[in-house]
Order: structure tokens, then sequence, then C-alpha cells
């Protein structure tokens, strides 16, 4: 007799109630919610942070050409001193490889600095994704 007293109490130990069942369901629901709702903040903070990269990628590629830009006349106008008389094929090409000196310090600024820029966006977005995080500029 005794033995039938535990299997007794072992089954309904484990019955499940229709109010247990209810409460689960709610919170199948809510772990369900919760989940979607972090992946919606990821999804909100990564295209954020995309947005932010492609402007700072944007703005940098402004400065570059700038400074192409800057080059081009200055090549140019040596070009011009050379072709309308008084300098000597020397004297074009010191001033050409000055303003090429000046190019390439000015490209390594620029791209110092912006490098310099999104280090900080990395630093303000921690938690993105090692898929979204942008380490460098691709040029």
């Amino acid at each position: 007799m005794e033995e039938k007293d535990i299997i007794s109490q072992i089954k309904e130990g484990r019955t499940v109630s229709k109010s247990m069942v209810e409460e689960v369901n709610k919170d199948i629901l809510k772990n369900k919610e919760d989940a979607l709702k972090r992946e919606l903040a990821t999804a909100l903070v990564e295209s954020e942070y995309n947005v932010s990269y492609s402007k700072l990628k944007l703005k940098r590629a402004r400065a570059l050409e700038e400074v192409e830009r800057t080059h081009i006349q200055e090549t140019g106008a040596n070009r011009e001193s050379l072709t309308a008389g008084g300098l000597t094929p020397e004297e074009y090409n010191k001033k050409q490889k000055e303003i090429d000196k000046k190019r390439e310090e000015e490209l390594l600024k620029v791209k110092q600095e912006y490098n310099t820029y999104l280090r900080q966006l990395n630093d303000q977005n921690p938690d993105i994704s090692w898929d979204t995080r942008k380490n460098s500029f691709n040029n």
C-alpha cells in the first residue's frame, strides 16, 4: 500500500495544471518579445553606425579629392612655368618633386585624421558586431 502512495504522490507532483500552462505560455511569449526587441535594438544601432560610417567615408573622400585637386592645379602651374620659358628642366623637376611631396604629406595627414575619427566612431559604438564594425576605409 505504501508503494501506491509514493507513486500517487510522484504523479500528482508532476501533473500540469491549466494555470501553469497559461503562465508558461505567457513566459514563452515574453521571451520571444524580448528576443525580438534585442534584435531590433541591434539592427537600429548597426543601421545608425553604418550611416555614420558612410558619411565619414564620404567626407574623407572629399578631403582626399581636395588634396588631389590642389595637386593638379599646382602641377599645371608648374608645367605652365616650364612651357612659358625661363625655367630649366632641373628647376621644373625640383619644383615638381616639392609639389608631389606636399601632396603625399597632405594625403597622409587626411588619412590619419579620418582614421582617428573612425576609431572614435568605433569607440562610441562598442556593442557593434564584428561583422558590422569597420576598421578602415578600404582605400
